[in-house]
């Protein structure tokens, strides 16, 4: 009886992440249905918000870096980290306003007067699970295109890299309210249920053998999946 009560007191901090992590899917799941497609000013707002605090906590990423590393280089940091994830936000923000307007197509003869187009509206809630070697930039990056493609998003970042994981989550509730972005925590037993969940798109970056569970889970609810894979190499 002790011993079930001890893995039963164990899995608790586990258990609450998960039930955290499903209400957080519901919520943005409701605002989705709420606001089906943000406007360009909103998405722009949020690209901004990212920005600015990623610009105002530049010197806490570098340490949290740093530490999960064991030592890392500053230069490295602010190029491959916080540089290419600001550089992305401006060049979204740039692009935005293009990149949702309709695009019209050829309609036969037999047609007319009838009209076509493709028109480019948001999946919804979007998972990202981000790898442990560029925690900031593997983790932002996605973030990035899911909010300019006007989704909602939650991180689960590397628990392999505690002290940037714990940073973003920092940086992101400072930022966003819970229905936009949001970030859970956690070991190998919290990413098994992030992947097993109705995603409407799933990111993962990371490697090949663990990308192919991860293409596994999502199959199994017809979750489209961006899968950037990599190795030892």
């Amino acid at each position: 009886m002790s011993t079930i009560k001890s893995i039963s007191e164990s899995n608790a901090p586990i258990n609450q992440e998960i039930r955290r992590l499903e209400a957080i899917f519901d919520k943005q799941k409701s605002a989705c249905k709420e606001q089906r497609i943000p406007g360009l000013s909103l998405r722009k707002d949020r690209l901004a918000r990212l920005r600015n605090v990623i610009q105002s906590h530049q010197e806490e990423i570098v340490t949290a870096i740093s530490e999960d590393f064991g030592g890392r280089s500053r230069m490295e940091t602010r190029m491959l980290e916080i540089a290419i994830v600001t550089d992305s936000i401006r060049h979204a923000s740039k692009q935005l306003k293009g990149w949702m307007k309709s695009q019209k197509r050829h309609v036969d003869m037999t047609y007319w007067p009838h009209s076509a187009y493709v028109r480019y509206e948001p999946k919804g809630v979007v998972g990202i699970i981000s790898p442990w070697n560029y925690p900031l930039a593997m983790a932002l990056n996605p973030l990035v295109d899911a909010l300019a493609a006007g989704n909602r998003a939650i991180i689960k970042p590397s628990e392999l890299s505690p002290a940037t994981s714990d940073l973003i989550a920092k940086m992101i509730s400072q930022t966003f309210d819970e229905s936009e972005v949001a970030v859970i925590t956690g070991g190998a037993d919290i990413a098994a249920h992030f992947t097993s969940m109705k995603w409407d798109h799933l990111f993962f970056t990371g490697s090949t053998n663990i990308g192919r569970k991860v293409a596994e889970a999502a199959a199994s609810n017809l979750v489209p999946t961006t899968l950037e894979l990599g190795g030892k190499s």
